[in-house]
């Protein structure tokens, strides 16, 4: 009888722990009235809903293009920007912002081109902002340069974000008329006869403005046409076209702005336990 070698199997490899996946966080937004609306500027990094862009980088902004509705042609609707820094890349993105844009046809926001997601990402020294942050008293966005403000102008012509960081300048006593507090204008209602006629001008330029945006659309008569020219007026005719007006979808009108607050949903559900 032949023999046989019997050979002891080797000592199997003891076997890996299969690792559990790690278990996703989930964070919640909520949108708040604003406890005050100057906490909504660029300065201040914020997470909001409506509004105009609080552009992270206030100068070089998305081309034209990148701004206009791939199914319906005309610009795109501002919906919200969520402040999201990333910790695995603190050098290139101390700072980062996703800007979320939106058709304004409804119908349409299933086609190609009709919803745009954008970021933006700063590094911590950057030429717009201290590398510390704002204090309780910086109450507005660091000034830019004349020529950044031009270019800003340029590159947004419809919401014009910088312009509406800053309360417009006074009109001169002597020009205004009679102010809302004078007792000429209480007699009218709390509303002066030159005030109100200043209002009125500035709801037809609005109305104006928005029917030449939606008409032309980015391509079209819908920038300042001393902008688009680039004259030495440009800057003064941008700042002097009327801004967009809240709660007035599409060019020339915004959605109601509320701040974006963001809560993991751990935390959500510990509190409402």
């Amino acid at each position: 009888m032949p023999s046989v070698d019997v050979i002891q199997p080797a000592n199997p490899p003891p076997e890996e722990e299969e690792e559990e996946p790690e278990e996703l966080s989930w964070n919640l937004g909520f949108v708040e009235e604003p406890e005050k609306p100057h906490l909504l500027l660029r300065h201040r990094f914020p997470s909001k809903v409506g509004g105009r862009p609080a552009w992270l980088d206030p100068v070089h902004l998305p081309p034209r293009e990148m701004l206009t509705c791939g199914a319906s042609g005309r610009p795109l609707d501002f919906l919200l920007q969520v402040y999201a820094p990333v910790d695995a890349n603190p050098v290139d993105a101390f700072h980062r912002t996703l800007f979320l844009f939106i058709s304004p046809e409804g119908s349409r926001l299933t086609q190609p081109g009709a919803v745009r997601l954008l970021r933006c990402q700063l590094p911590r020294n950057n030429p717009f902002y201290p590398p510390e942050p704002a204090r309780e008293r910086d109450k507005y966005p660091p000034l830019l340069k004349p020529s950044e403000l031009e270019a800003s102008r340029e590159r947004d012509p419809f919401w014009r974000s910088v312009d509406a960081e800053r309360p417009a300048a006074s009109p001169s006593p002597a020009s205004a008329g009679p102010s809302a507090s004078s007792p000429a204008s209480k007699r009218k209602g709390g509303r002066g006869g030159a005030a109100a006629a200043a209002a009125a001008a500035a709801r037809a330029a609005a109305a104006a403005a928005d029917t030449a945006s939606a008409a032309g659309g980015l391509q079209g008569g819908a920038t300042s046409s001393a902008s688009a020219a680039g004259g030495p007026g440009a800057a003064a005719a941008a700042a002097a076209a009327p801004l967009p007006r809240v709660g007035v979808r599409g060019p020339g009108g915004l959605y109601p702005e509320y701040e974006l607050v963001v809560e993991a949903e751990a935390e959500f559900e510990e509190e409402e336990e």
